[in-house]
């Protein structure tokens, strides 16, 4: 019962992670976001990429985005530097059809129905799990282009650990962490401060130097009552201040104070042998209080109240049935007039799970019933064949919709309380090596959304008028030496509105990332190569923003058994590039730290 083990294990014990591939999943990595339930990476009939701790400490990124950057099937829009305002398209969608976990916590604004990813503080990550194409089977709203969880760091021994360091426009760095491990309990904390001077974010305002702070800290908690029984905690906590330029207002001075949380408890419990249930509650804030000129400029509060109830229950060797109830209440708290400033979504979700020598099916069903719109009803089917000992076909097909946010609905002068839902079809046929001498995928997909909302002139009332159609191809293979390991990961992609035949904004058409790491010795290095072809910045593609290529390097050296340096090198040929139009982005960066790593 091969399903069952990877269970008990992913939740009863400490996952370890020994990829040295950046965003390579190996066959024995656990993961649980394509499912809500444990698997191997290669058992997934999901699209799957894994960034591991240790990956995440050898890249040394400043920030979540810059994590992401490359990786297949994602593109970034930066607004000026780090923690600017950041859009991730998956698979070609919008920003707004990613749906983001932390620990299992629904983030996000609901006002503006993004979420805030250059806010989230990579000190106190320890792995992030990406999930392509659709799952609002299981998650219902957002999750049309995909999934992306991002867990906080847990205790896996007892020791101490902190860091500091330093580089390019005066960025600083500083980060501790406490760890302890008895026979039935953990307990981990983790803080962390990030600073920097920055650089001008736009080029068409006057030029100052727009700075970001954000100080973080982290805390998870585990009580094991016994085998079949136990109860957890976590929290994360971002806050700081942003310094922006915008295109309205060049001439003044922008800033807004912000803060990021996600707070969970979880009990997880066994009824029967053969019968686990999970009783969630939650809660995520996105909080930003904005400033022009040192005045204050408007306040958008989100706060996201969440319960959940989940059953995984074995029928038999070959079935695992999953069913619950989800139940969320968003409210705002803003200084613009809303007509409704709260609503509640009820989310019923049912998955069986097949598993068979060869084959592999999965089926899922969810309704989410929204006050504010009524009933919507997901799905998501796809089967799996080994077509021999080294190959694996996967195919499949789902259904998503995004939920109108309190914008979209209730803004003043523009909201439009009959706002529907937008909703997506998505076909997808993959073809894998399932084999640890050779790691390579070939994915084939087209989605299709409708009822897409815009704002059109010259009332700007917002109307369900637009349809997308996206076609995509995604290729990756992983090489193995005894010295070095090679990722290549491309993606092509052809993102059309259905309705005016213009390529969507900010989508590269085409995007190549090599990632080569030296395990020589006591050095570990690594090279990156990242490709993005041209883009437009708008929706008529009267703007164009040319193609660019990035050279990234990283290294680190022990000095000793508890003593660390590291140090990285972006864009080291110092190209020059926007990823939107008028706003900079980083030059060459260095950047130098020295950690601690504890007992």
């Amino acid at each position: 019962m091969k399903y069952r083990s990877a269970l008990n294990l992913a939740i009863t014990t400490s996952i370890i992670f020994t990829s040295s591939n950046l965003a390579a999943a190996n066959d024995n990595d656990i993961i649980v976001t394509a499912t809500r339930t444990a698997q191997t990476a290669n058992d997934s009939l999901a699209s799957v990429t894994i960034i591991t701790k240790e990956q995440i400490e050898q890249r040394q990124a400043n920030d979540v985005p810059e994590l992401l950057n490359g990786i297949q099937g994602i593109d970034i829009s930066n607004s000026g530097g780090l923690g600017k305002a950041t859009s991730i398209y998956m698979r070609g969608t919008n920003a707004s059809h990613v749906l983001v976990l932390i620990d299992g916590i629904r983030m996000g604004s609901a006002t503006l129905g993004t979420v805030s990813l250059q806010s989230m503080p990579v000190s106190q990550i320890e792995r992030i799990e990406i999930v392509r194409g659709p799952r609002a089977s299981l998650y219902g709203s957002d999750a049309i282009g995909g999934v992306i969880q991002i867990f906080t760091k847990k205790a896996r021994s007892n020791n101490i650990n902190a860091s500091i360091g330093y580089g390019s426009r005066d960025t600083t760095k500083l980060n501790a962490g406490f760890n302890t491990v008895n026979d039935n309990s953990q307990f981990s904390m983790n803080i962390g401060y990030l600073q920097t001077k920055g650089f001008n974010a736009l080029k068409t305002s006057d030029p100052d130097r727009d700075g970001y702070k954000n100080a973080s800290v982290s805390a998870n908690y585990k009580r094991q009552f016994s085998k079949q029984s136990w109860l957890s905690a976590t929290f994360m906590r971002a806050e700081g201040n942003n310094q922006y330029d915008d295109s309205f207002t060049a001439s003044n001075v922008l800033d807004a104070d912000f803060v990021q949380q996600a707070t969970g408890i979880n009990y997880i419990f066994a009824p029967l042998t053969d019968w686990k249930v999970s009783l969630k509650a939650s809660q995520s804030q996105d909080k930003s209080d904005n400033f022009k000129n040192g005045a204050a400029n408007g306040t958008f509060n989100t706060t996201r109240d969440m319960l959940s109830w989940q059953n995984d229950i074995t029928l038999s060797d070959t079935l695992l049935l999953t069913a619950g109830i989800d139940y969320q209440n968003d409210k705002v708290d803003s200084t613009t007039n809303y007509e409704k400033k709260t609503r509640d979504n009820k989310g019923y979700f049912l998955q069986q799970q097949w598993f068979g020598d060869s084959n592999d099916i999965l089926a899922a069903i969810r309704v989410d019933d929204n006050e504010a719109f009524g009933t919507n009803t997901t799905g998501n089917i796809s089967w799996g064949i080994n077509l021999n000992n080294e190959l694996r076909l996967v195919s499949s097909y789902g259904t998503g919709f995004k939920a109108p946010t309190f914008n979209n609905l209730y803004y003043p002068s523009s909201g439009n309380p009959t706002i529907k839902p937008e909703e997506s079809e998505s076909y997808e046929i993959e073809l894998r090596s399932v084999t640890a001498a050779k790691q390579w995928a070939v994915n084939l997909y087209r989605t299709e959304i409708s009822n897409l909302i815009v704002y059109p002139a010259p009332s700007y009332q917002v109307t369900n008028l637009d349809r997308a159609t996206i076609d995509g191809l995604e290729v990756n293979a992983t090489f193995r030496q005894k010295d070095y390991n090679t990722r290549v990961e491309m993606s092509f992609l052809n993102p059309i509105n259905a309705v005016t035949k213009k390529v969507l904004p900010r989508r590269a058409k085409h995007s190549i990332k090599v990632n080569i790491d030296q395990n020589t010795g006591k050095w570990r290095s690594g090279l990156e190569v990242i490709i993005k072809g041209k883009r437009y910045d708008n929706t008529s593609n009267s703007i164009k923003l040319d193609g660019y290529s990035l050279i990234n390097l990283n290294s680190r050296y022990p000095l000793s058994k508890k003593w660390m340096l590291r140090g990285k090198v972006n864009n080291l040929l110092g190209a020059k590039y926007k990823t939107a139009n008028n706003y900079n982005t980083e030059r060459l960066g260095v950047y130098i730290s020295i950690h601690y790593l504890g007992d």
